[in-house]
């Protein structure tokens, strides 16, 4: 089973050494949702990230980013 490896790019550089192995893209797509579903929840303010996966030859395969804010609405007119 191929090995992918997850780098996260949230202001610092993440850079997974590890890796996990998964069967292919869909599975890698899952664990990129979760992974930046986990990182919705732990947020308190805004965010901005992005997940770059390898392989095992060091190809990105794919790439996923996100970015929430928040803005409440100007009420003083």
């Amino acid at each position: 089973m191929p090995r992918y490896y997850f780098d996260l790019l949230d202001g610092w550089l993440h850079r997974d050494e590890t890796g996990q192995e998964l069967s292919g893209m869909p599975q890698v797509c899952t664990e990129i949702k979760q992974t930046l579903a986990d990182l919705v929840q732990q947020t308190s303010g805004s965010l901005s990230a992005v997940v770059h996966v390898r392989d095992d030859t060091n190809q990105t395969v794919v790439t996923a980013s996100i970015s929430l804010a928040f803005q409440a609405p100007d009420t003083h007119h």
